[in-house]
């Protein structure tokens, strides 16, 4: 049985309440004993009881721990002085019944880890030990420790039961139905989830996907904690266990990555974090330097179970893809923010890379919409947004092509529209001849609408000949086509101002399809055949 000397100088606090403990903070307890009977000994994990001569206690002083160790004292040792008068045989015993109360509890919960019991029962058979304090428990829940107190400052780690794990992440408890309080209780801590130090990082709370985390901490964090922390975060990959699966060590490493990548990305996204020189110093995940430029990419799949796990899957498929970059979920989607380092902005992304990329979203039936490159991570949040507008208006233009990377400039224009719609009747936007064009077809069940707006989409990018292949008619049926559009709708195919505004129309009967009372009109995307 292994017990924190902070556990004992609370269990024994009605009479330590004086004591002194130099140095003594953070010691690992694994016996007691009387230091005249161990006077030979050389063991730092034993607490050794002896009597103080009168000049080592105050008048005030009951019992402390000595600053200075008595000449017998062995090396190391921790050493708790009783003063005279005291009865030392009583201190003696009172810390033998602390170790007796662990190793019981410590029994207790052995019994219900191994029937996987409810956290309900944890906690009542831990009533005892917690007071108000947390109980913490791994992934397999083969450990467990506890906290004295809710309050992150005041918040130390109390070994328990749990040795050697290192400097590996140690605790986690979730609940898939957390009450009220908790969560309040919960987001209240979260708040100050930065007030670390260098040693331990206390009872960080978080709130992910429903399910409440009632504590995780880490412990012999070699460098400082910082907020954000890239080192941190690397310990903090693995935090997220979905209570209904059981899952095996491969499948656990691939769970959701609960980062401080992750609270620093939505803290950006949501406008939470929205200083840009706080915003730049919290980085320490993408750093980039003067002319190098980030994009952000809002990763979409369909037909997946949208596991944690497959999604993590994803991200470190990206990451080890695009070095100095990462990816955090939002909701269903991955939010990839790149570093293009060398890659100019207008330039993006290489053929090459494109073609890789376009095989991997293939791969996983996704697709994803970029922003504009951006100089400051502070510029996320608009990126963002951007990234997420080319996705949506992408999947509408351009899926129905097998394209599956889409670009904010290719598919603004559609958000102009969109915005103008916000704004007034959207039928303004529309062209009458469009409106000719539609009677026209109604009554006499022609498609002339369809070959125009064939044409004005593939106008830039097609011949003539290749236009008509691609409709599967003759060439001179195309160009006797568009002589009889120009004759009912009175258009001249040559004005190109004229085209810009047929193919604008041409996107708000797409996009709105029952402006103007046109209910006729399918509702299809503008890549429609």
């Amino acid at each position: 049985m292994q017990l924190s000397m902070d556990i004992i100088a609370d269990e024994l606090k009605d009479i330590l309440q004086y004591a002194r403990f130099p140095g003594s903070t953070g010691l690992t307890i694994t016996s007691v004993r009387f230091l005249r009977e161990q006077a030979d000994a050389r063991c730092s994990s034993t607490l050794y009881i002896c009597r103080a001569a009168p000049g080592d206690i105050g008048s005030d002083d009951n019992l402390l721990i000595l600053g200075e160790m008595p000449v017998d004292a062995p090396e190391g040792a921790c050493v708790l002085a009783v003063q005279e008068g005291l009865d030392a045989d009583a201190v003696f015993n009172r810390v033998l019944d602390v170790f007796q109360k662990y190793q019981d509890w410590e029994q207790k919960l052995s019994l219900l880890l191994k029937c996987r019991a409810p956290l309900e029962d944890f906690l009542n058979v831990s009533q005892p030990i917690l007071k108000s304090g947390i109980v913490l428990m791994d992934w397999d829940h083969n450990c467990v420790a506890v906290t004295r107190n809710v309050h992150m400052e005041n918040c130390p780690l109390w070994n328990a039961i749990l040795d050697g794990y290192g400097y590996k992440y140690r605790f986690l408890i979730e609940h898939s139905n957390p009450k009220l309080e908790d969560i309040t209780k919960l987001r209240e801590m979260h708040q100050n989830w930065s007030n670390l130090d260098g040693r331990y990082l206390y009872n960080v709370p978080l709130l992910i996907n429903g399910f409440a985390m009632y504590g995780i901490g880490l412990h012999k964090i070699e460098e400082p904690a910082k907020p954000y922390g890239q080192s941190t975060a690397q310990l903090l990959q693995i935090l997220v266990q979905v209570m209904t699966e059981r899952l095996s060590g491969e499948t656990r490493s691939n769970l959701a990555r609960c980062t401080f990548f992750d609270v620093f990305i939505r803290d950006v996204i949501t406008g939470k974090l929205d200083d840009p020189e706080e915003v730049n110093r919290k980085n320490n995940f993408i750093p980039h330097e003067d002319g190098e430029y980030l994009v952000a990419g809002v990763i979409a799949f369909k037909n997946i179970d949208y596991r944690t796990a497959y999604l993590n899957n994803c991200a470190r498929e990206l990451e080890e893809y695009w070095l100095g970059s990462g990816c955090s979920t939002v909701g269903c989607e991955l939010l990839w923010v790149a570093n293009l380092r060398d890659v100019a902005a207008f330039e993006f992304l290489p053929v090459g890379r494109q073609r890789q990329l376009q095989q991997w979203l293939d791969s996983k039936n996704a697709t994803i919409g970029f922003s504009p490159a951006f100089c400051s991570l502070s510029q996320l949040r608009t990126g963002y947004q951007q990234a997420k507008t080319s996705l949506h208006y992408g999947l509408i233009k351009d899926f129905d092509r097998g394209v599956r990377v889409f670009h904010y400039f290719d598919h603004f224009d559609c958000q102009l529209v969109e915005m103008a719609a916000a704004m007034a009747d959207v039928s303004t936007l529309v062209h009458p001849a469009l409106q000719m064009l539609l009677d026209f077809d109604r009554e006499h069940n022609t498609d002339y609408y369809d070959t125009l707006r064939e044409y004005l989409l593939n106008d830039s990018g097609l011949t003539l000949n290749q236009m008509a292949d691609q409709m599967h008619i003759h060439r001179n049926t195309l160009r006797y086509r568009l002589d009889r559009i120009c004759e009912i709708a009175q258009l001249n195919m040559k004005d190109e101002q004229l085209k810009k505004q047929m193919l604008l129309s041409i996107y708000c009967f797409d996009l709105f399809p029952k402006i103007q009372g046109m209910s006729h009109l399918p509702s299809r995307g503008i890549a429609a055949k």
